[in-house]
């Protein structure tokens, strides 16, 4: 049985208008942005170009300091091929639809294969997963981790973020042309806790 890791000092769920509201602040901020389109546009016909678009913009650090290593991107192209039967029979899904209970083994060994890779690891894994299957997969870092109480990185508390967000937007109803509701609990996520945190960080440098 899993136990539940959301911070339990929460009790507003996530509501439509949070959602907008976010949204709009991401695309104003966050320059880079439209990679993730641009990546999310090539990603079935070419699923390992794309991941490595979003790496190189999103996980850069990581990226630029284990990617030097040519066995990674073999690594990482050999983690997408080996997942996309399991990618497939996950398709049909989208975060408030799915039954994690039934397909939590499926979604663990996807995170565990790709997360084990020296420069995708855990926050890279998640946005690997989340172009492969972008209705389904929502992406995190360690801010967010952070802010839902969240002590691990490992494939069992990747499952149970994913239950937690099913959770919070179980009742929302959200259309919109391009972005998927797991897309934009991501923007959401990132604007309140993830872009805090790293102002605060950039704030702390320009100090010293």
């Amino acid at each position: 049985m899993m136990r539940r890791i959301h911070n339990q000092k929460r009790n507003k769920m996530i509501g439509l208008y949070d959602l907008k509201e976010a949204t709009k602040k991401f695309e104003k901020v966050e320059g880079r942005a439209s990679f993730y389109e641009r990546a999310l546009s090539i990603a079935k016909e070419h699923p390992v170009e794309a991941a490595i678009i979003i790496l190189a913009t999103w996980n850069v650090n990581r990226f630029r300091m284990k990617f030097n290593n040519p066995d990674n991107l073999i690594k990482l192209e050999y983690a997408i091929k080996e997942s996309e039967v399991s990618f497939k029979l996950l398709e049909k899904y989208d975060i408030q639809t799915i039954d994690f209970k039934s397909e939590a083994g499926v979604i663990k060994e996807i995170y565990r294969s790709l997360s084990s890779i020296p420069g995708v690891e855990h926050t890279g894994g998640s946005k690997v997963m989340s172009l492969m299957q972008p209705k389904l997969f929502v992406m995190w870092d360690s801010y967010i981790r952070k802010h839902y109480g969240i002590l691990k990185d490992d494939p069992a508390a990747y499952v149970q973020f994913l239950v937690d967000m099913q959770n919070e937007v179980k009742d929302v109803g959200w259309e919109h042309e391009s972005k998927t509701l797991a897309k934009v609990i991501d923007e959401y996520n990132y604007v309140n806790y993830t872009l805090p945190e790293l102002e605060k960080k950039r704030h702390e440098r320009t100090k010293t």
